[in-house]
């Protein structure tokens, strides 16, 4: 990778990237131009994470949803409490945000008339309170009626890995979950651990935090432990699906963090 830059120009990216996130690559043998350099790579290797990431997470999320649903007899387990599942606090709120932001968002597609429509299911509130339009349209989303799925596309990767966590292993993994890694070499805590780092690394890269060294290997490593476990009792014989799709990406990724470690020696 070669960027050709004048020297006004040079200063106005080190100083637009910033010295202190540009510090933490700079040594006696890095001028300015080599560190724009390597900071570039870092973004190249970002690009490449969150495709692989984004798959492992749509297809974690609704493969944990059906072994639930199935095993609950309940497809509307985010949505109504199940016997015998007892969400801890964390999960709670995130459910809970996750049905005002599906309500939101179904509200945010609606026409006027059907936004007006909304009032006579809140009629009483706004008779008694006489509300402001905020609190109005608060009281119009709270009368939307959603669906699980539409749930379930607004939790985030925090969700997923907490109902893989020790907190749910006799409620959930146990009874369900572990059939979504039904390799018997592995158990939940390395499921998890590997999952930490994905969501971690998943965190930095949209926050715009380079992912380099050991927390890239870290990284490469977890992506294909999940790929390789995912569904898939035997991955020493198959690859499993999720691998086979992520094939590409992940030696991409790989060669892009070849790459970076070469400009970092």
């Amino acid at each position: 990778m070669s960027i050709r830059l004048q020297e006004n120009e040079i200063a106005q990216v080190i100083e637009l990237l910033s010295l202190e996130r540009l510090s933490v690559f700079r040594n006696a043998q890095r001028d300015d131009i080599k560190l724009i350099t390597i900071h570039a790579q870092t973004m190249t290797i970002s690009a490449g994470i969150m495709p692989i990431i984004s798959l492992i997470e749509i297809f974690l999320r609704n493969a944990i949803s059906n072994k639930i649903e199935n095993t609950f007899n309940s497809k509307d387990w985010l949505i109504k409490p199940i016997s015998g599942l007892h969400w801890k606090k964390s999960e709670e709120e995130k459910i809970k945000y996750a049905k005002k932001a599906a309500q939101k968002a179904l509200y945010s597609k609606m026409k006027s008339r059907q936004k007006i429509a909304l009032d006579i299911n809140v009629l009483h509130n706004i008779l008694s309170s006489n509300p402001n339009h905020i609190k109005k349209v608060k009281l119009r989303q709270e009368g939307i009626i959603i669906t699980n799925d539409q749930v379930i596309a607004q939790m985030t990767i925090f969700f997923w890995k907490r109902l893989l966590s020790d907190d749910y292993e006799a409620t959930l993994w146990k009874r369900c979950l572990r059939k979504i890694f039904p390799n018997k070499s592995i158990d939940r805590s390395i499921v998890g651990a590997h999952l930490e780092i994905i969501y971690q690394s998943r965190n930095r890269v949209a926050h715009h935090e380079p992912i380099y060294g050991n927390r890239l290997t870290k990284l490469i490593e977890s992506m294909e432990f999940i790929c390789s476990n995912f569904l898939n009792e035997n991955p020493e014989t198959y690859d499993g699906i999720l691998k086979i799709l992520l094939s590409k990406n992940i030696a991409s990724l790989k060669n892009d963090a070849d790459i970076l470690s070469d400009m970092l020696q």
